[in-house]
């Protein structure tokens, strides 16, 4: 709900009539108090009876066993009714499981609030943001320390929005990068005569404004302790899959009236906006059309092309590379010498580049670079921008309104001080009983995994050898950083950012240069192993190739994931899954390029590597048949299979590790009113994790850019290949949930 808006929150951050609206004296208030309490105790009473009968109606008519196997607790009741409130009970499980699972979420979630999507791991974020927002929207008190009181100065600057309106552009408009726009310069733009391209590379690179190719400081592939340079092609403003469409696509010419309406908004003529745009817009679609596509982007062998500054130079004369990377480098006071390693992503796109740059005019080019700049700088600044940016967002994501502000300005300020901020998160929200039990649930889903590559007949053993040895040697971090998690590192960390509470340009300024060198600095350090990618109150986990190994933040650590109330079925259904996947992730077409110490080796016999990617072919066709009818899309069976090999193993691995667990320990009661076995709420657990309702044009989007399959089809294509799935529900032999071709990589 936009804070502009007079209308209720249905998030209840506001209540239908407000304070300001409403006159009564001090003692009738407290008497409206008191009865507006009674009555709110006699409807809660009411609704709690009711619930009883109706849960104690449904219990006794479905349940046909002993109650001595129910589980009568408050919490099993509360996990209960967790999973009957997304379910519609209604359908049939063997003809579609995700609706049997999700139906009622489907039916009942509503995007509001600017939303376009929501899922499990978006209420839990929700969730998380309200703790964080609590922490962050409170006075700075004596004990706080700098990296907090920062943090919340940071937050306050940005909800000022008075003082950012009184501000304004004007910041930005008076800097040199603006100033020679020739978009804001207009038609008596004078500096095509002394246009060079190679000096302008290197005075835009120094700001990141990375137009026409881009790099990345990162891990080196092939020895994973040190930092290296990768050379790739740009950051367009808009992704590949809409800017090779046809030039009068609606989605195309929404994008080209932001661009002017941008420029308009900075000061620009309309004409010369309008003309501009169109040209930027022309010449970002040549750069699309000559990059490599997400499909040839899977094989890092062949992304792996070393090469020096001088190299460069002389493989790629008609453009000055080294001068823009050095210009990048000096911000942090860096000097790349002739010899520094460089690795050429994609050479394809540097040996087309010269003729696009060949028939481009100087002044889009120019042009180029200062959308580019202004887009990394002012975005969304004023109210003005805001606007704007809704009008794009309507068309590209089927936004309908702003998002809270409260929300934008937690983003920036978890975003920057992200590991400060956790700190207090994890204190409070993450317990070490968690932590224990998820090393453990990791050793199970570890010992699946090996099982599975025991029983791989496919494989050979020398490449069986090999894949045991990453497994053992396999890392995982969970929860919280175990080092350098304390208020005096942090202090450190964040002693370059001093943050005032009325100049939100000038903190995001600080940001954006602060944020900028401490990225180029990485390249004259080794790779701290001990790093996290991620902050402990992220909702997700990830596997890093380079490190060989498995992280899960604390923040995914809640239900529906994991709950210490939950039956083992329900968690290992669900975070075991995750856990299982990415384990499995390690051994997808991706992460089966690198070995045990995270450095990219074909490690595989060719046979075996041929069998590999016929197994994978059948997940890549099964996923690629999925449509979503709404929009008209099928998968992407090739960018997305990856995630479909993770969540397919993974799935398998966490129920064998489940099924060991129950073998040892026996199995537990039974939750009440569901009529479901242990073995059924496993694969229940496992299905309203993907729960997931956006809206079309977000759906266009992921489908388009994204690596992961729709949540519905993560939940029907694993399990359309699991038999312990069509055995725990009795699906007959070719219904649905039950096909009768099953694909299985791991």
């Amino acid at each position: 709900m936009t804070s502009e808006s007079n209308s209720p929150s249905i998030s209840g951050s506001k209540s239908v009539l407000y304070p300001d609206q409403i006159n009564f004296s001090e003692k009738e208030a407290r008497t409206c108090g008191q009865k507006c309490l009674i009555f709110l105790l006699i409807i809660l009473f009411i609704a709690a009876a009711v619930f009883m009968a109706l849960f104690l109606v449904y219990f006794f008519k479905y349940e046909d066993r002993d109650t001595n196997d129910i589980c009568d607790t408050v919490n099993c009741v509360k996990t209960a009714a967790m999973l009957a409130e997304k379910m519609d009970q209604s359908v049939n499980p063997c003809e579609d499981f995700d609706k049997y699972a999700c139906g009622n979420f489907y039916h009942t979630v509503v995007l509001d609030d600017g939303e376009t999507r929501k899922n499990s791991f978006s209420l839990v974020s929700d969730r998380n943001n309200d703790f964080l927002k609590s922490l962050l929207a409170e006075e700075t008190k004596p004990g706080d320390r700098d990296y907090m009181i920062n943090a919340k100065n940071l937050y306050k600057s940005c909800m000022d929005e008075g003082k950012i309106e009184e501000i304004g552009v004007q910041p930005f408009l008076n800097t040199s990068y603006a100033k020679e726009w020739p978009t804001l310069i207009g038609e008596n733009w004078a500096g095509e005569a002394s246009f060079s391209l190679d000096d302008f590379i290197g005075r835009y690179m120094y700001v990141s404004a990375d137009a026409i190719f881009s790099f990345e400081v990162t891990a080196d592939i092939m020895n994973s302790s040190r930092h290296t340079i990768w050379l790739t092609d740009p950051m367009l403003c808009l992704s590949r899959q809409y800017l090779t469409r046809a030039r009068n696509d609606s989605v195309l010419q929404a994008y080209e009236k932001y661009l002017k309406d941008y420029a308009v908004a900075l000061g620009a003529a309309p004409r010369t906006a309008a003309r501009d745009a169109a040209a930027f817009l022309d010449l970002e679609m040549q750069l699309a059309n000559i990059t490599v596509p997400p499909e040839g982007r899977r094989d890092y062998s062949k992304m792996y092309n070393p090469t020096t500054l001088t190299d460069l130079r002389q493989n790629y004369s008609y453009i000055d590379i080294p001068r823009g990377l050095r210009a990048a480098f000096t911000l942090a006071n860096m000097t790349l010498e002739d010899d520094q390693n460089i690795t050429v992503l994609f050479p394809s796109y540097f040996e087309k580049l010269e003729a696009v740059l060949a028939t481009a005019e100087k002044r889009t080019l120019m042009n180029l670079f200062g959308f580019m700049y202004a887009l990394k700088r002012v975005k969304g600044l004023t109210k003005q921008l805001r606007e704007i940016d809704l009008e794009w967002a309507k068309v590209y994501t089927g936004k309908t309104q702003e998002l809270p502000r409260w929300k934008k300005c937690l983003g920036y300020a978890t975003s920057t001080f992200s590991f400060g901020i956790s700190k207090e998160f994890t204190r409070r929200k993450f317990s070490e009983d968690s932590k224990h039990y998820m090393d453990i649930m990791i050793d199970h889903l570890k010992d699946s995994f090996r099982n599975i590559l025991h029983d791989a007949s496919w494989m050979s053993d020398k490449t069986k050898g090999e894949a045991f040895l990453k497994l053992d040697a396999m890392g995982r971090k969970i929860g919280y950083p175990d080092r350098d998690f304390d208020d005096e590192h942090f202090s450190e960390k964040y002693e370059n950012l001093t943050m005032t509470t009325d100049n939100f340009y000038q903190n995001r300024d600080a940001i954006f240069w602060t944020g900028l060198i401490d990225y180029l600095l990485k390249l004259s350090k080794p790779v701290d192993k001990n790093a996290w990618g991620m902050a402990p109150y992220v909702v997700n986990a990830y596997h890093s190739f380079p490190e060989n190994e498995v992280v899960f933040p604390a923040g995914i650590l809640q239900p529906p994931f994991f709950s210490d109330i939950f039956p083992d079925s329900i968690n290992y259904g669900a975070i075991g899954m995750v856990i299982g996947r990415e384990i499995t992730h390690g051994f997808d077409d991706e992460g089966s390029q690198y070995d045990k110490k995270g450095v990219l080796r074909n490690w595989w016999q060719q046979e075996d590597k041929a069998k590999f990617k016929d197994k994978r072919q059948c997940i890549v066709d099964q996923y690629g048949a999925f449509r979503v009818d709404a929009v008209g899309m099928n998968v992407n069976g090739i960018n997305t299979q990856g995630e479909n090999v993770a969540d397919n193993g993974g799935l398998k691995e966490s129920w064998r590790a489940y099924k060991k667990l129950v073998e040892a320990k026996g199995e537990e009661k039974r939750l009440p009113g569901l009529g479901l076995t242990h073995d059924q709420l496993f694969f229940l657990g496992y299905a309203q994790v993907w729960c997931d309702k956006m809206t079309k044009q977000r759906a266009i989007l992921n489908l388009s850019n994204g690596v992961h399959s729709p949540g519905r089809f993560r939940t029907i294509g694993v399990l359309q290949n699991s038999p312990d799935f069509a055995q725990a529900f009795r699906c007959p032999a070719g219904s649905p949930m039950n096909p009768e071709k099953k694909c299985s990589v791991w």
